[in-house]
């Protein structure tokens, strides 16, 4: 045997050399390999920028150790990125695409993601317990869900309130408690109680609560016959008895009944006007033909490229929606109708629709601004009222030409009066919207009209504000007229900007005449610098939010704090609703009896932009790795090979094409890449292939399987008369049939 030198080609590294045989292993995974018995051929070394680094050669096949700080900085992006049944991780598809991103990272198992996210759970918890703990007012909301086949039922708590250290309202999600039949009003007065205790949330500081106009959310906050009125909702199952009712909520907090349910409930009259409601069946009835029909459906996009939509009785505007979308595409409708032998609607049929489009126009703008999430109660009293104006204008214009409508605009205003008069109700003593609409400078409309009923409403909104805040100081002598005079004259000075607001558009304001009245206590002298300041408005984008904000805490030492708890709040209970169309997976199937798991994956879901602000000297997992860092494209072999991946991962598990551009996923595998062995870094956004090229790739990716498994099957099968047929669903132990004659 000859010496080992003749058996070794040279390199050179730092001008000294060195041999293939690499006694850790080697610079490609295949390691040590065995020495030829004739010596190899010298070749030209490869070039410079193409050959791997020595440190990287050693550390992109070693495994991070489980306690390294980049094992877990990568565990808990998967944490938080889960969002889902933790069973994902364990999903070959899944630690494949993590593996080729990666090799060094060994994908946790199921247990330990519910271990991190039980963690993170109860870290942020803490967080947030500290700053509800600050926080001046807190409403909550609240919200029921059932799932389909009534196995299981929950109850979200939602708080919303104005976080000072940010300047900003924020509202998140508290509890995600599974109820048991029946849904009493005990039962939900008992869970919200202990969601309270839970989060040392007390009493003096819940502001109201906000809820549906179910008999049983009433029933559980109930304080005023007043309210009753406002519980028509149809809520069959889960439906009180009056004796259920006793005096034991009288001590509860005040219910505020979620204003967009119940505009809802106005819009819904629509339906009871017999040749209003005729019309509106056939407009549903096209469009029910429409969406049966593939052949209309193509027709219509590759004319005006819409396609109408349905209207669904638990959907927000949906009546509005639907005329308006059917209206957008009349002129081609009827070219396409004719074409399948339907009836469309005649002309005047069409003017009608525009017309019933026109009177739920002003519902459902105030309806998109009203389900925000924050800073929306304000604009309650300005909407109703401007809603009241929009109601008697259209019944007046329409008497002649179109008495249903009229007719139909004026039962809508009565049954709006009903609902919502508590809210405008000048004898009410506790809590209303109208305190804060009061504060907010762009609602000045209400406050220089001259009607008296609303300056009643005013009044009534004073009232409250100076009952909400104790007086400092009682001013024992009447100022004089000479003082009251420098006074505003130094509020005009030290107080700049103040905002002109757009007036709402169905009520024109009139400044009155508003009589001089001397301060008692300090808050009162507030109120009216305030009010004198609205005068001297200049004309500004500025929201009331960034008014109030923006204003000296030492001329509104009282005002300004409770200003901005109350613009902070929300008018619905729109975030607890949708806790259960955002959390994913978590909420289909027998999942969603995970009691805990749903819980707490939920909170970090609807939390997770509250969470990354409340975080303290460390930056979100998405973003930390990314912040401040010049990134480069990938490769092109790399963005295929990880775009291949992506289809398997979303193929083998039936999941969204969407998954792998979602910020959390997104962030995932930028930190994974980040911190990753690979020289340089690369671009996540560029690397990851965007959902249409996943899908267009999914048909592909089954046809090369179904080509691959024929030849075997034709071979075991060959006395089977049938066809072999791939899906999405594919699986290893999956196979469908169909009963095809095999030609190939």
């Amino acid at each position: 045997m000859t010496g080992q030198s003749d058996r070794m080609s040279y390199g050179s590294i730092d001008g000294g050399s060195f041999g293939s045989r690499n006694p850790f292993g080697g610079p490609t995974s295949q390691g040590y390999q065995p020495i030829p018995d004739t010596p190899a051929a010298v070749k030209e070394p490869p070039r410079k920028e193409e050959r791997p680094a020595i440190t990287g050669a050693f550390l992109i096949y070693t495994k991070y150790k489980q306690e390294s700080q980049d094992q877990r900085h990568k565990e808990e992006a998967i944490a938080e990125w889960i969002g889902r049944t933790p069973r994902t991780v364990e999903d070959e598809g899944f630690i494949k695409m993590m593996e080729t991103i990666d090799k060094r990272l060994t994908v946790p198992k199921k247990t330990k993601i519910t271990n991190l996210v039980e963690k993170m759970y109860l870290a942020e918890k803490e967080k947030f317990k500290h700053i509800l703990s600050m926080a001046r007012k807190i409403t909550i909301g609240l919200d029921i869900w059932t799932k389909k086949g009534l196995t299981a039922s929950f109850l979200a708590v939602s708080a919303c309130y104005f976080k000072s250290q940010d300047n900003k309202a924020e509202h998140i999600l508290l509890n995600l408690k599974q109820m048991v039949h029946p849904h009493t009003a005990q039962a939900i007065a008992a869970l919200v109680e202990e969601s309270k205790e839970e989060w040392g949330i007390p009493k003096e500081k819940i502001l109201t609560i906000i809820t549906d106009n179910g008999s049983n959310m009433v029933a559980a906050f109930h304080c005023n016959a007043e309210e009753d009125s406002s519980s028509e909702e149809e809520n069959l199952q889960d439906r009180d008895e009056e004796g259920e009712v006793d005096d034991m909520y009288e001590t509860l907090e005040r219910r505020t009944p979620c204003v967009v349910h119940t505009l809802q409930l106005v819009v819904n009259m629509i339906q009871k006007e017999l040749t209003i409601k005729r019309l509106l069946g056939k407009v549903r009835q096209l469009v029910k033909l429409f969406r049966k029909s593939s052949v209309t459906t193509e027709r219509l996009l590759q004319q005006c490229g819409l396609i109408l939509i349905k209207d669904y009785p638990t959907r927000w505007s949906s009546t509005y929606l639907i005329m308006s979308r059917a209206l957008e595409v009349k002129d081609h409708l009827p070219s396409v109708a004719d074409s399948m032998s339907w009836d469309s609607l005649l002309p005047s049929e069409w003017q009608k629709v525009a017309i019933l489009k026109y009177l739920l126009l002003p519902f459902a703008e105030h309806t998109k601004v009203l389900e925000s999430d924050t800073n929306s109660l304000s604009l309650v009293v300005p909407a109703l009222l401007d809603l009241r104006n929009h109601l008697s204008e259209f019944s007046l214009a329409y008497a002649r030409s179109y008495r249903d409508a009229a007719t139909l605009a004026q039962k809508m205003s009565a049954n709006m009066e009903q609902r919502f008069s508590c809210f405008l109700d000048i004898t009410a003593n506790k809590f209303s919207p109208l305190a804060a609409a009061f504060v907010d400078p762009s609602a000045e409309a209400i406050v220089e009209n001259n009607d008296e009923g609303i300056q009643n409403l005013l009044k009534v909104a004073e009232d409250y504000i100076t009952r909400s805040v104790p007086p400092r100081l009682q001013v024992e002598e009447q100022v004089s007229e000479n003082e009251e005079e420098e006074i505003v004259d130094t509020v005009a000075s030290e107080t700049t900007h103040w905002p002109k607001r757009p007036r709402f558009r169905f009520f024109s304001p009139s400044r009155p005449s508003r009589p001089r009245t001397s301060e008692t206590s300090s808050i009162r002298q507030e109120i009216k610098k305030y009010k004198e300041g609205l005068s001297h408005a200049a004309n500004t984008e500025e929201s009331a939010m960034e008014f109030w904000i923006s204003q000296s805490s030492t001329v509104f030492t009282l005002l300004k704090p409770l200003a901005l708890d109350l613009l902070a709040m929300p008018a619905s209970q729109a975030l607890a609703e949708r806790v259960f169309s955002v959390t994913g997976d978590l909420t289909s199937g027998r999942r969603n009896r995970a009691r805990t798991t749903l819980e707490r994956s939920a909170f970090l879901k609807l939390n997770k932009s509250s969470c990354a602000a409340n975080a303290t000297g460390t930056r979100p997992i998405n973003q930390y790795f990314t912040n401040n860092r010049d990134l480069k494209a990938p490769k092109r072999e790399d963005k295929e090979t990880v775009s291949k991946l992506a289809v398997q991962f979303v193929c083998s598990d039936v999941r969204s094409f969407e998954t792998v551009c979602g910020d959390g996923f997104t962030g995932l595998a930028q930190g994974l890449i980040d911190i990753g062995a690979r020289a340089g870094r690369v671009d996540a956004m560029q690397l990851l292939p965007d959902p249409t090229t996943i899908s267009r790739s999914v048909t592909k990716y089954a046809e090369d399987i179904r080509q691959s498994i024929i030849p075997e099957l034709r071979e075991q099968m060959s006395e089977y008369n049938g066809a072999v047929t791939l899906d999405r669903r594919l699986s290893e132990n999956k196979l469908p049939l169909s009963h095809n004659t095999l030609h190939q």
